[in-house]
Parts: C-alpha cells; structure tokens; sequence
C-alpha cells in the first residue's frame, strides 16, 4: 500500500514540474510572438545549416559537419522490363557541386532486393562519382519502384534516388 501511494506521489510531482517547464515555455514563446509579430517557437537554419532555437537563444547545431552539394545527372530512371530472375544493374551518376569534398557515408536500397555500392574516398569539389545498384527481381513480380536513399555530408544530409522496372513471370 506504501509503495502504491509513493509511487502516485512521485508520478504527480514529476507531471506537475514537466507541466511547469512546457508553461514557461510556453510563455516566452508567447511574450516573443506579442512583441516580435513573429513565432519563434520554431528552429531556423542560417546560411551555413547551422540550426538556432530562437526562444532558447542558444545555438543548436543539429550537424558540425561541413556542407557541400551533391547533383546527380538522372536521379529518376526507368530500368525498363526484365524477366523474373533477372539481376538489374545501373550506376546513378553524380558531380560534387559544392566547395568542399564529398564524403558519401552511407547508401541503402529501400527493401534488401536493392543493393548499393558507393564511392567510400572523398570526392574532390567538381569531380564525378556513380552510386552502383543491383535489383533482385525474384520474386517481384509487376511494376516495382525502389529508392535508394544517400547519406552524404550535404545540405540536407540525405538524397534519394529512384527506379522503377517491371518484372515478367518467367515463361
């Protein structure tokens, strides 16, 4: 019975301060707003993605990472129509378009049929590079389409690139 009412006690005291931080919060927000005209309540992002809490005043840079751009020559195609079986390949083609070099982290397929293989050195600004894919297409019958999504030190860190292909039963 002890242990029932401590317990109660302290899940009201811990509702009761976390209710007081979202009120303050919510005040300086609110106090902004009536002065400013502006919501300030939301995140912005300057020039060099660095990211502020304009109610906080305090810098919070979501990624320290520098930034450089990514451009793909076709970041949609269309792979055409294979038979059940067969192994799809294309190699997305891309430039480092930015100021600093191109550090591509990761690239994954959006279901395990799609494999990628990704430049794992640094891209020098204006060089080119390709992201390779390899479509399974056993079992996926019909028109199917797949991303695959690029995480790169870029502004916004991830990319997707897209395919789509229609796969035949076998005869």
């Amino acid at each position: 019975m002890k242990i029932r009412y401590t317990f109660l006690l302290l899940f009201s005291i811990i509702s009761w301060t976390s209710c007081q931080q979202d009120d303050k919060l919510s005040q300086k927000t609110d106090i902004i707003k009536e002065v400013t005209g502006e919501d300030m309540s939301d995140v912005v992002t300057d020039e060099a993605g660095n990211s502020y809490s304009l109610v906080k005043g305090i810098e919070n840079e979501l990624d320290s990472t520098p930034k450089t751009r990514i451009t793909y020559s076709e970041p949609k195609v269309d792979l055409g129509e294979v038979i059940e079986g067969t192994k799809v390949k294309h190699a997305f083609e891309f430039k480092n378009t930015g100021n600093l070099p191109l550090i591509i982290q990761s690239a994954h397929g959006s279901c395990g049929c799609t494999v990628a293989d990704y430049p794992k050195q640094a891209i020098a600004p204006g060089e080119n590079g390709n992201i390779a894919i390899e479509f399974d297409s056993e079992g996926r019958l019909g028109s199917n389409t797949k991303t695959v999504t690029v995480v790169a030190n870029t502004q916004p860190n991830t990319t997707e690139l897209f395919f789509s292909v229609k796969v035949n039963p076998k005869k």
